[in-house]
């Protein structure tokens, strides 16, 4: 009974990628190449044999299933982002310094920007990986640890200091951002690869992993 039924969805399965790949074939042939309309159903009969070969082909099968996977990890992985950016949108509100207020605006606009452009180039995600494993990350923990300090200067003037290092993060992070966005744009600069993971570093030795 298993059989039969795993049978009839392997068949099903076939059909569809068949029946899609002729209905392409066909609209292609009819409407783009103006042939006729037998000379279009005839190829795009072949089409349909052709397709659901290759969905019997077991590296065409595995490259669809490898395909699926990566998409699906690549939406995970954006949409975390995505929620992530909005996490220091969020926070934007309890920052008293107006300067470092624009910064982190300026931050989230080109982190919604590079999330934007990952989801219509997918080929960019491994660019922008960095961006994802550390980035993103650090900038929230370098905001938590700014609004604490920001908080305690108003009855602790020794942290003053520390104050103004967390500052320097920020803006570190700001350039690390817009180098990020620059290298989705060109993907093959390795100075700006070099870049990221120096400011990466930079910020790693004050204490935010």
């Amino acid at each position: 009974m298993i059989k039969t039924q795993n049978k009839e969805k392997e068949v099903a399965s076939k059909t569809i990628v068949g029946g899609g790949l002729a209905t392409i074939i066909f609209l292609a042939l009819f409407f783009g190449f103006n042939l006729s309309i037998i000379s279009s159903a005839i190829l795009s009969t072949f089409s349909f044999f052709i397709g659901y070969h290759l969905a019997s082909n077991k590296e065409f099968k595995n490259a669809t299933k490898s395909f699926k996977a990566r998409t699906n990890y690549q939406s995970s992985v954006l949409n975390k982002a995505f929620r992530k950016i909005q996490i220091v949108e969020e926070k934007v509100v309890d920052i008293d310094d107006l300067e470092i207020r624009s910064t982190i605006n300026s931050l989230v606009t080109i982190g919604y920007k590079i999330i934007d452009n990952i989801r219509n180039q997918p080929e960019t995600f491994q660019a922008a990986k960095i961006f994802f494993n550390y980035y993103l990350d650090a900038t929230i923990k370098i905001l938590d640890k700014y609004i604490s300090l920001q908080n305690e200067t108003l009855y602790i003037s020794s942290v003053s200091d520390s104050l103004i290092k967390t500052k320097e993060l920020i803006n570190i992070m700001d350039t690390a951002y817009k180098k990020q966005l620059e290298k989705l744009y060109d993907k093959d600069i390795l100075e700006l690869d070099i870049e990221l993971k120096v400011l990466a570093n930079t910020i790693k030795m004050e204490g935010i992993k």
